[in-house]
C-alpha cells in the first residue's frame, strides 16, 4: 500500500510538473554570424599547442570527461553526421575543440524545441566550441578557430557561420576580435502553453552595434 501511494505520489508531481512547463513563458534567441573565407597563410601557432582535424571520440577523452554527461551522446551524433573536429592539445590531452559542420545545424533555443537551420553547399557551420576552464584567456581557441579557416580557404566553400546567444558577451567579443563579426540572422523562439513558435529575420549588423545597446 505505501509503494502504491508513493508511484501515485510521483505521478502527480510529474503531471503537475508536466502543467507548469507547458504554461510556463518560454524565450531563446541566437545570434547568426557571417563572415567570408580567404586564402589565409599558414600561421606558426605560437601557443605550442597542436591543433589537427579527428573524427573519434576518444581523441576528445579529456573534454568528455569534464563535461554535462549529455555532451557526449551530442558529440557522437556529430561524427556520425560527417561533422570535422578541430581540437588542440597539450601534452597529448585534448585542451579545446570546434565542430565544423556542412548541412542542417540543429540550434538550442529552446530545450524542448531546438530550430533547424539549413546550409547551403558553400557554408560551414562553426558549432559546439568548448575549452577547458584552466586554458581559456590563453590564445587557445583562436588557435582552434584559425586552423579551422586555414582548412577549408581555397575549397568549395566561402563562408563561415557562427552562432552565438546574445547574452553571452565574452563570446561575441571573441569572435569580433577573430574576424566572425557580421550578424546576417537573429532567430527568436516563444513558446506557451506548449505551442513553440521560432522566427528568424534577415539584418546586417556587427557585434560593435549590438554590444552598444
Amino acid at each position: 500500500m505505501v509503494h502504491i501511494r508513493n508511484v501515485n505520489a510521483r505521478k502527480v508531481v510529474s503531471f503537475i510538473a508536466w502543467k507548469i512547463d507547458r504554461l510556463s513563458f518560454k524565450y531563446g534567441r541566437i545570434y547568426v554570424l557571417e563572415m567570408p573565407l580567404v586564402p589565409r597563410a599558414t600561421k606558426v601557432n605560437d601557443g605550442g599547442y597542436d591543433v589537427k582535424t579527428v573524427s573519434d571520440l576518444s581523441e576528445l577523452t579529456t573534454l568528455v570527461e569534464r563535461r554535462e554527461t549529455w555532451w557526449r551522446a551530442a558529440v557522437e551524433q556529430r561524427f556520425a553526421n560527417g561533422d570535422l573536429c578541430f581540437v588542440a592539445k597539450d601534452h597529448g590531452q585534448a585542451i579545446a575543440c570546434l565542430f565544423a559542420t556542412f548541412s542542417n545545424v540543429r540550434l538550442p533555443l529552446i530545450h524542448d524545441a531546438p530550430y533547424s537551420l539549413p546550409l547551403d553547399n558553400e557554408t560551414v557551420g562553426l558549432i559546439d566550441s568548448y575549452t577547458l576552464p584552466e586554458y581559456r584567456g590563453k590564445g587557445v581557441y583562436s588557435s582552434v578557430f584559425e586552423a579551422c579557416l586555414i582548412y577549408f580557404a581555397g575549397t568549395r566553400f566561402r563562408r563561415v557561420r557562427g552562432f552565438i546567444h546574445p547574452d553571452n558577451v565574452h563570446s561575441m567579443k571573441v569572435h569580433q576580435k577573430l574576424g566572425l563579426d557580421r550578424i546576417v540572422l537573429v532567430i527568436t523562439s516563444v513558446g506557451l502553453f506548449g505551442v513553440r513558435r521560432h522566427y528568424a529575420k534577415a539584418t546586417d549588423m556587427h557585434i560593435e552595434e549590438v554590444c552598444q545597446q
